[in-house]
């Protein structure tokens, strides 16, 4: 379940605060050296601040992203509150420790998605569908926080992570600047040094393997 909280939320003895979300914390250098795998297993072994290393680590880019989606400041902090959250209640469930980034930025997608679903929810279906022919990825592939349980959607987010992950670098990196990080095509060229055309056709091809591997959530979604 999401929480909205101005003051924090307390999962399993761990306080994911908005100070924490907001501000620069102090936390420890040892831990701060380490991988996000490594921080990951600490955190699952009872280390409560090596999850705060993993929110300090990606807070800037979690906020940035949801501010980028919904167009809100407050909102998108309220939001990367949300994921992290949801990331440490599940956490357990995250079959690759060392996919922490993918992870947690398709938590924040979906959490974004599911905010913005919950403001248009009075709008007519005909303008919700309007354009879902040029639905983008995750639109079609994320799982809405409302849709089941915490364990159905940490399976979904795995299954879309797992996907994008087994896709040759030359996709996946596509993939995640436009799904994840939100960027243009033009964009993803500029950062990749590649054509507009070579993005375009790598997204394509991309989209073309996640669609047969996932196609058992599309089902679903439909």
């Amino acid at each position: 379940m999401a929480v909205r909280n101005q003051t924090g939320g307390t999962v399993t003895g761990v306080t994911i605060s908005k100070a924490l979300i907001e501000q620069q914390t102090a936390l420890p250098q040892e831990l701060a050296k380490l991988d996000d795998g490594s921080l990951v297993s600490a955190s699952l072994g009872g280390d409560r601040e090596a999850f705060g290393i993993l929110v300090e680590r990606y807070k800037t880019l979690v906020i940035g992203t949801s501010y980028r989606k919904i167009g809100n400041l407050e909102d998108a902090k309220d939001l990367a509150q949300e994921t992290f959250i949801s990331a440490y209640r599940a956490l357990r469930h995250l079959k690759n420790p060392q996919h922490f980034r993918p992870w947690i930025m398709t938590i924040a997608v979906n959490h974004c998605i599911d905010f913005l679903r919950r403001q248009r929810n009075t709008t007519s279906l005909d303008e919700e569908r309007g354009g879902e022919d040029a639905a983008t990825l995750h639109e079609r592939l994320s799982t809405p926080a409302t849709s089941g349980t915490q364990a159905m959607a940490s399976e979904t987010t795995h299954l879309i992570v797992e996907a994008i992950e087994s896709l040759p670098e030359r996709y996946r990196g596509v993939v995640y600047l436009r799904y994840i990080e939100d960027l243009t095509p033009r964009e993803i060229a500029d950062k990749l040094q590649i054509t507009a055309m070579t993005c375009r056709q790598r997204l394509c091809r991309a989209n073309k393997r996640l669609r047969k591997k996932l196609r058992r959530v599309l089902l679903e979604e439909d």
